[in-house]
């Protein structure tokens, strides 16, 4: 267990007890989702959730952020007023040991983050904010294209009273679609169960977790494809029992988050049929 890991989990730990559940964010298709303003690319793992805990307490109006140095890179500069107020945003490097003649004999890896600001924080040229991109496709379209386009997809069998992945016969059990509040309320709870169906030795072979810790898991995936989707599905309806239930098997282990955020990536990764590179540089 590191530091890095530990204040990645005491700031969600934090959001989670002011009321915010960063994974269950109601996000918007294209523009809400944690995103670095000069890349412009998502953040991916523990870095979303962080974020969105930070924007959601600090009241931030603007999903993109950058450093201190790509502000400056782009003709803008951080609010000195704001300088302290950074967030922290982690990626894995591999790094290489080498013996007295410069050949690799080892590889680790090595938990680093970056200080970065919310554009709210930063007074940037204009001209370099992006325009909020139109959804190219209706969001229940979306939902249902990411779940006919999973290779190696799981049965999908309707008519059940509850919804649940079954390991065995590697099968979803869902009710009809028609059982619930709307359709962004069944494409959640399908992505949930897609989640877990990642475990199974066909796909990811994750290994057996406990159950609370493969519930953390498909609940950050759900999450993650609800916003890809641009699907919001409605707030839980005991908050307050939800938050508290998932601080409680959470406790105090900074690396069980860390690590869940982690495995559900790869999980909607696979779902998407996308890859990215180990690290993620964002400076």
């Amino acid at each position: 267990m590191s530091k890095v890991h530990e204040i990645a989990f005491d700031m969600i730990k934090t959001a989670m007890e002011k009321g915010v559940v960063p994974w269950r964010m109601p996000w918007t298709r294209g523009g809400a989702w944690p995103s670095n303003l000069t890349t412009g690319k998502p953040y991916r793992g523990i870095n979303p959730m962080i974020l969105a805990g930070v924007q959601a307490e600090k009241g931030f109006g603007s999903p993109y952020w950058l450093t201190a140095r790509q502000a400056g890179m782009i003709g803008g500069r951080v609010k000195p007023e704001h300088w302290k107020r950074y967030a922290p945003i982690f990626f894995h490097k591999m790094i290489d040991k080498t013996d007295a003649s410069g050949k690799v004999v080892d590889r680790y890896p090595v938990c680093m983050f970056y200080q970065v600001y919310n554009l709210d924080q930063c007074e940037v040229p204009e001209e370099k904010i992006p325009a909020k991109p139109l959804p190219a496709e209706d969001p229940i379209e979306s939902a249902e294209r990411i779940v006919s386009g999973m290779k190696r997809r799981p049965e999908i069998v309707h008519g059940h009273d509850r919804a649940a992945y079954m390991v065995v016969q590697d099968r979803v059990i869902m009710p009809e679609r028609g059982s619930f509040d709307g359709m962004d309320e069944y494409y959640s709870t399908l992505f949930h169960e897609l989640t877990h169906s990642t475990r199974h030795d066909s796909r990811l072979n994750r290994e057996k977790e406990n159950y609370a810790f493969e519930e953390l898991i498909a609940e950050i995936g759900s999450g993650m494809l609800c916003n890809q989707a641009g699907i919001q599905p409605a707030v839980v309806e005991n908050q307050a029992a939800y938050i508290a239930s998932w601080l409680h098997d959470l406790g105090d282990n900074p690396m069980w988050l860390v690590q869940a955020a982690g495995k559900a990536q790869k999980a909607v990764d696979y779902i998407l049929d996308v890859s990215f590179e180990e690290e993620q540089a964002v400076a």
